[in-house]
Formats: C-alpha cells, sequence, structure tokens
C-alpha cells in the first residue's frame, strides 16, 4: 500500500466585525473555533448555535444569546470579553447557552476628591458569577486588578457597606479571610486613576436575591446589578417596592457630585423613582443604595428586568427624559449650594406617594442644607424630594428646611421651573410676616 497523493490544506482564521451588520460575513453557525467575533457598535445576535475562538463586544455596543441556542469560547482564558468606558458599557444577555470563560472589563472611577476630572468612589457589583461565589484574593488574581485597583499597605478601596456599624468594611488583605463577593451585594471600589477591573467567571441569566434589612444603624442597604446587561429601573422598582422604605422607595446611585444631566440629583445621589428618570436604567455591574422598610426581606434582581438599553454609570452623566409633569426645583446658596426639588403630576398627591416622593439620603437626613416636609401626613421626614397633585401649585404652602451655620448669608433662588408663567413662588418667612416673591 502506498500514498499517491498527500495534501494539508490550511483555513486561514476569520475576524467577524459586527457594525450594524456582519463583515465579511454571518457567522451564526458558520463560524469555527479558530475565528474570532469582534461587536463593534449595534446590537449583535447569535441565532444558530456558533462556535468561535474570541468574542469582543465593545463599550456601548450589545450581544444577545437568543433561546435555544449556544455560543461556545474556545480560549480558556479570553473566551467572551465585554469592554466598558467611564461613560459607556457593553450589554451581554444570555437567553440560551453560553459556554466558556466570561470577563467583564469593568470601569471604575479613580480614588479623588469627586471633583470633575479628579475621581472618587464608585459603587460597583459583580456583573458575572451568579453560578459561583469568588471572593477579594480572587478578584485580585484576574488581568491587571492587582495594580490597579488603589491600596495603601494591605488596606484596598473595596468594601461593602455594613448598615449594623454605618461603616464600610474596607478589605484588608493582612486577614485571614478575604471578603466573598456575592451576586446583588453592592461594594464601594476606586481605581488608581480611572481603570478597568476584570470581573471573571460562569454565567447565569436566573434571578438574583439579595436580603436587605434596616440595621443597627442604617436602614440603608448596598446592592448591586448582577447581570452583564442593564437592567430597566422602573421595572425593578415595580418589582421590589414591597421591600423598600415607602418614603424612600427609590434607586439612590452614587454619582460623586458630578453629574450634570437632568435626573434629579441631590448631593452626591442620583434619586431614580417612577417621577424622576423614567429612561435612565442601571448599567451592568452597577451598585446603587436602596432604603430596607422595617421588616426588610429580599430584593430580586429577575431576567425580565434585563434592557440592552442605557448610557452612563452616573459618575459623568447625560440628559434624560422626565416624565410628563410641572416641575420645580430651590436652589440654596449659603457655605455650598445645595436644592430640593418638587414635581406636580396626576399620579401625586400632598400626602406620601410611594414611588413618588424621595426621603434624603443617609441616617442624618434632617441635618441637609435644604429639604421639605410633606404637605399632609407629615411625619418630621426629611424629603429630598417631593411630589404633589397636578394642580397643586395654586395656593399650597409647602413647609422648608434649612441648616446653615449662624452668621453664613443664605440666598434661596429658583434653579429650575416648568411652572405655567402665570405661577408665582414665595417664600415665607413667618417669624418677620414677610413674602418674598423668588420668580424675580
Amino acid at each position: 500500500i502506498y500514498v499517491d497523493t498527500f495534501e494539508v490544506t490550511y483555513r486561514v482564521p476569520i475576524t467577524y466585525s459586527f457594525d450594524g451588520t456582519w463583515s465579511p460575513s454571518d457567522p451564526n453557525g458558520t463560524a469555527t473555533a479558530n475565528d474570532d467575533l469582534i461587536i463593534v457598535t449595534g446590537d449583535a445576535i447569535i441565532s444558530n448555535n456558533t462556535s468561535c475562538n474570541t468574542v469582543t463586544v465593545s463599550a456601548g455596543a450589545s450581544l444577545t444569546v437568543n433561546t435555544g441556542f449556544t455560543l461556545t469560547t474556545a480560549d480558556a482564558t479570553n473566551g467572551l470579553t465585554l469592554e466598558s468606558t467611564s461613560s459607556s458599557f457593553s450589554s451581554l444577555i444570555n437567553d440560551g447557552t453560553i459556554t466558556g470563560t466570561i470577563n467583564y472589563e469593568r470601569f471604575v472611577n479613580g480614588l479623588g476628591s469627586g471633583v470633575p476630572g479628579t475621581g472618587g468612589n464608585d459603587l460597583i457589583a459583580a456583573p458575572v458569577g451568579t453560578d459561583a461565589l469568588i471572593d477579594f484574593s480572587n478578584l485580585l488574581s484576574f488581568g491587571n486588578n492587582s495594580t490597579v485597583i488603589a491600596r495603601s499597605g494591605t488596606l484596598y478601596a473595596f468594601a461593602p457597606f455594613n448598615n449594623t456599624t454605618g461603616n464600610y468594611d474596607v478589605e484588608d488583605t493582612a486577614l485571614p479571610s478575604p471578603v466573598t463577593i456575592v451576586a446583588g451585594q453592592g461594594y464601594r471600589m476606586a481605581t488608581t486613576s480611572g481603570n478597568t477591573v476584570t470581573f471573571s467567571g460562569p454565567f447565569s441569566s436566573g434571578t438574583v436575591p439579595i436580603g436587605i434589612s434596616t440595621g443597627a444603624v442604617s436602614q440603608w442597604n448596598l446592592i448591586g446589578n448582577p447581570y452583564p446587561s442593564y437592567i430597566n429601573s422602573l421595572d425593578f422598582l415595580s418589582a421590589n417596592t414591597g421591600v423598600l422604605d415607602p418614603a424612600a422607595a427609590a434607586i439612590y446611585a452614587y454619582n460623586a457630585g458630578t453629574y450634570s444631566g437632568l435626573g434629579e440629583s441631590i448631593g452626591n445621589f442620583t434619586i431614580i423613582n417612577n417621577i424622576t428618570n423614567s429612561d435612565l436604567n442601571i448599567a451592568p455591574g452597577q451598585g446603587f443604595f436602596v432604603a430596607s422598610s422595617a421588616t426588610g426581606g429580599n430584593v430580586n434582581f429577575t431576567p425580565a428586568m434585563r434592557t440592552i438599553t442605557g448610557a452612563d454609570d452616573f459618575i459623568e452623566g447625560r440628559p434624560s427624559n422626565l416624565m410628563e409633569n410641572y416641575k420645580l426645583v430651590l436652589g440654596l446658596q449659603s457655605s455650598s449650594n445645595a436644592r430640593t426639588s418638587y414635581y406636580f403630576n396626576e399620579n401625586s398627591s400632598r400626602g406620601l406617594d410611594v414611588g413618588y416622593d424621595a426621603a434624603v439620603f443617609g441616617e442624618n437626613a434632617n441635618n441637609a442644607p435644604i429639604y421639605s416636609h410633606l404637605v399632609e401626613d407629615n411625619m418630621g421626614r426629611a424629603m429630598a424630594m417631593q411630589s404633589l397633585g397636578a394642580s397643586d401649585f395654586e395656593g399650597i404652602v409647602v413647609p422648608l428646611g434649612v441648616n446653615s451655620n449662624q452668621g453664613n448669608q443664605v440666598r434661596f433662588s429658583i434653579d429650575q421651573s416648568t411652572l405655567p408663567s402665570t405661577i408665582n413662588v414665595y417664600l415665607e418667612d413667618q417669624v418677620t410676616n414677610t413674602m418674598t416673591l423668588l420668580n424675580t
């Protein structure tokens, strides 16, 4: 027996690029384990069983694996990589099956003062790993994490919030037990100069529960989006209002005092509820605070909340389309600037409107520079924003609270108003019995 002809052929690996359409062709069901897929822009869909070497999803782009189909990556280290920047995040929705390693390169703000351009802390959550828990030592082993996460000696800028003590439990690698990174839990984090931190692990798209409670010191709980996709803010609130404080049934998203969009920003927090930010969604791996009801319970993140629609993570804000209603923002200038807001719409009343009114963040809310109290059923709770009836701007008196050091000059003004031009806004001094027209 002899071989008359012996032929070896080599198939050049193909890089499939998606920019609204696939180029050079659609890899669904045709790509091989030697090929790479890159989603540059747009929303790519896997609708056939597809094998490849690696998949990269650029910041601002998205990938969806449809129900019943499998995406298999051959590269054991960099199989599927999702990228992000300070103001743009990639998104992955898996309704099928993904096999291989998933790495989310999650942008985390740099350590600094919080002034625009100087950075500050960030609130994050693990956007992968809902099937398996990792700890902080594992996190340090991924990518360049050990060099980009800010640290001082053995103390790292990574900490869950402890509402029993009211403090952040900073990670100390000198201690024998590292922090366990739990899906749905939020953490305060900072990098050296604004870098991406790599989260690596398996992937699940099931429901993720996380318990919240009123601790000995604080009712506030730091939780976070566990998915590598955006979640719809209002869907999240609708599903979890029952375990939230009725006076603060909202998402409190840290913005480092830099948020410049039209969303409701009070101090260092952007407040999201039914009236303020109907299209401002939670970015992949984004942490935020919620206030627990007296009894607490489980907050549930569900697959139905996932969406590929969203913008940034509140550190650098973008304009947001607000719910149709009238709005009045009162500003206070003293040693620092502050504001409190009022909305007028048909879904609200002069009393407490769950999901529309929002209390001031924190345990020392009554020390806020400026706040209001409810017009009716006032329980003395300092409100950051108050929602009133559609025509309640006619002849209504709203209690206003101010904190300022003795001797400081205080200046009130209308920062923003969409009220009819015929409506006058007065500041009433009930001690001196004087009225000041703020419109002018």
